[in-house]
Order: C-alpha cells, then sequence, then structure tokens
C-alpha cells in the first residue's frame, strides 16, 4: 500500500514598511479563504513552464505584487518562515515573509481582485486585531517586524520591470 502525501505549497508574502514603520496590508476578497482578513500582500510560488523547476522566493514575490497591486518591487531579506500549516479546509502551506520596497515611492497601486481595500498599520496595530481580522500568520510576522530593522537589499536586486539596485 502506498501512502499518499499531500503537496506542501510554498507562498511568500511582502512587507513593505513606511518611514514610520508602517505596513502596507490588503484584505483579502470574499472569494478565498480567510476572506475579509488583513494579509501581508503575495502569493504561491509556482512551477516554470518546463515543468521541473520552481520560481524562487524572489521571482515569485516579485511577480505576485505587480499582478495583485501593479507595483515592481525590490525583494530584501527574509524576515520570518512558517513550519508546515494546514488551513481549514486542510491545505498544507509553508509561508516565507521578506522586507519588500517598491522601485517607486511615487508609484499608484491598483487593487486588481486579490484585495478590496488596503490600509497602512503599526505592527502593534496588527497585533491588536482580532483573529477575524487577519490571516494566521499576519499576527507572528508582524511580533518580528516589532524589533527588526534589516532593511538590507543586496546588490542582486529581484524586481519585475527594473534592473538597477533600490538603495
Amino acid at each position: 500500500m502506498t501512502l499518499m502525501t499531500k503537496p506542501i505549497i510554498r507562498v511568500v508574502a511582502g512587507i513593505w514598511q513606511d518611514n514610520t514603520r508602517q505596513c502596507f496590508l490588503g484584505r483579502r476578497c470574499g472569494n478565498r479563504e480567510f476572506a475579509g482578513a488583513w494579509e501581508y500582500p503575495g502569493g504561491k510560488v509556482d512551477l516554470l513552464p518546463d515543468g521541473v523547476t520552481w520560481e524562487t522566493d524572489e521571482v515569485a514575490l516579485a511577480r505576485e505584487w505587480q499582478e495583485e497591486l501593479g507595483l515592481a518591487i525590490t525583494v530584501g531579506n527574509k524576515v520570518w518562515q512558517s513550519g508546515t500549516v494546514s488551513t481549514p479546509t486542510g491545505v498544507l502551506f509553508c509561508l516565507c515573509a521578506y522586507w519588500v520596497r517598491p522601485v517607486d515611492d511615487r508609484a499608484p497601486y491598483y487593487l486588481k481582485g486579490s484585495h478590496s481595500e488596503v490600509c497602512w498599520l503599526r505592527p502593534v496595530q496588527i497585533l491588536s486585531l482580532s483573529d477575524d481580522e487577519s490571516t494566521p500568520s499576519l499576527k507572528p510576522i508582524a511580533e518580528t517586524t516589532l524589533w527588526r530593522r534589516d532593511w538590507t537589499f543586496n546588490k542582486n536586486v529581484i524586481s519585475m520591470n527594473h534592473t538597477e539596485p533600490w538603495f
């Protein structure tokens, strides 16, 4: 008898903090798991067209921000990583969160279906949200960002529509 194991989906999230340490959040649309909850924007790491190779976390995060918000971003250091987590519907996933910055701070963003609205909150405000208002990973990531200031972005910048490093 062969045991079947569920695949673990790799998910990435981007933490964009402004100079006052407020974090950019999106509210999940009503047609998805955790609908109505606030999250750091991001999404799934995809299998590339060759059917064998997976995107890197950084490439997936840049693609997701471009698709969901129309923003080209630069991806920095990894801030947080979950273990394997099961959603209420039994989907297994592992989430990694990274610092991100828009390539152009003045660029407008657009809500393209993944989020019904966006807001800026400080990590302490995020921690005060009810469980219904936040995805399971939102508060643990916020706790980590309370004390971290390692907004370093290496010279090998990963971003969509941008080839120069952003500092």
